[in-house]
């Protein structure tokens, strides 16, 4: 049996194989200043403290590679405790600590490309500093154009058009998370406090609301019932069993997936390569099987059928993180549902415009603060996804029938397999 089920060491893999990196930074001044700017900081030596960073060629967390960066963090801390004791501002740090703070950022960043983060899998993400608040379509979308007949004579050639659909930019949004601490803690409390810990945090953080700016807008659809009929898929109910009714159900799905248009062109849509995504295990489990044609009554094989043509099944649940009194939810995908889709990289017009991938900041000292320091992270980007939703787009007031995603409603378990 093929297994398709996307996991987070298949993603990895994928990621080492394909020499995926992050370009990570260290920026002087804040929030503000860092988001109209591109320059990172130079140590004494000009040398900017600024690079992509891949991967270490196996799984980060737990590794003999982490258990040696973290050593090597804890000999920087050691080297700069006794110069950091002679300053008060953080401007005036040794190229120790710009050594110190690369190497946590280098950490953080490893985490990322092992995190299960779906957005360079879901959409096109493009990387641009200078992307202004406001990004003009025009900017990412394709051209077309058609050869004509022409004399050759001096007369015009047809020219090449964008179109941009009915609306005509999307706006840069910035997310941010920050923390407090002394050098104190930093420098000589780490038996109670662990930038490891910190690191880990705010990977998850950006893991999570990455993946609920991916997904959510397929998710907020069937909350709010907002899908268009053209892109909805019942469960079936004509099947003898729970695994024949589910096949049918897949099959009618990318029946249904297939058939869709594009905005732009006008024609069918391509779909090289198609996705599946749910929420549970179970869920998944059932449907390896069946999307293979094995299906089944009682754990018994009743039936082999053609394999359906699903290249690969996602799992999202979600997250929840509580912080203080607020607990921030991302939803996952609902219970009896999945959606099925093409993604950006295959073909489909879904979009991530990243201005400014994750930001450590790294606040000044000063007379008045002494040995304080101050953390933030942000990111900058904006989203395309309209005429990935086609005809559930409320903004493009498309036709029925238009789109590169399905909406499914799972047929209920009823304990047959």
């Amino acid at each position: 049996m093929a297994d398709i089920i996307l996991t987070k060491e298949k993603l990895y893999d994928k990621r080492v194989k394909n020499g995926y990196g992050i370009t990570s930074g260290y920026y002087y001044g804040n929030m503000k200043s860092q988001y109209d700017t591109t320059d990172p900081v130079k140590n004494s030596k000009g040398v900017k403290q600024e690079s992509i960073v891949t991967s270490a060629g196996g799984l980060w967390k737990n590794s003999q590679a982490e258990a040696k960066l973290w050593n090597e963090i804890e000999d920087l801390r050691k080297k700069v405790k006794n110069q950091l004791k002679r300053l008060v501002n953080i401007n005036q740090f040794p190229d120790a600590y710009y050594d110190l703070i690369q190497k946590v950022r280098q950490d953080i960043t490893r985490r990322r490309i092992e995190a299960m983060d779906f957005t360079s899998e879901f959409t096109i993400e493009k990387t641009n500093p200078n992307y202004s608040k406001s990004i003009d379509l025009t900017e990412f979308l394709p051209f077309a154009g058609v050869f004509e007949d022409i004399l050759g004579t001096g007369d015009n050639v047809p020219m090449l058009e964008q179109k941009t659909g009915a609306i005509g930019a999307v706006s840069v949004k910035l997310k941010g998370l920050g923390h407090a601490r002394s050098l104190e803690d930093e420098l000589y409390n780490l038996d109670i406090y662990s930038m490891q810990k910190v690191n880990e945090a705010v990977d998850r953080a950006h893991t999570g609301v990455r993946n609920h700016i991916c997904f959510n807008p397929l998710i907020a659809l069937t909350a709010a019932g907002g899908w268009n009929a053209s892109q909805i898929v019942a469960a079936d109910t004509t099947g003898a069993t729970y695994d024949v009714r589910l096949y049918l159900t897949v099959r009618n799905a990318l029946r249904l997936l297939y058939g869709l248009v594009d905005a732009q062109t006008g024609q069918e849509i391509d779909a090289p390569r198609v996705v599946l995504m749910v929420r549970g295990n179970v869920i998944e489990w059932d449907l390896q099987r069946v999307i293979n044609g094995q299906l089944e009554k009682f754990g018994t094989p009743v039936e082999n059928r053609a394999g359906l043509a699903i290249n690969e099944i996602w799992k999202y649940k979600g997250d929840s993180i509580t912080v203080g009194p607020k607990t921030t939810t991302y939803p996952g995908v609902p219970t009896n549902t999945a959606y099925l889709f093409v993604t950006g990289p295959d073909g489909a017009p879904s979009w991530t415009l990243n201005k400014r991938q994750l930001t450590m900041e790294i606040g000044r000292g000063d007379v008045l603060q002494l040995a304080r320091e101050r953390r933030a992270w942000y990111f900058g980007q904006a989203e395309y996804r309209e005429e990935f939703l086609g005809s559930s787009s409320d903004e493009l007031g498309l036709a029925d029938g238009i789109g590169y995603v399905v909406t499914i409603d799972l047929p209920e378990p009823d304990g047959e397999t």
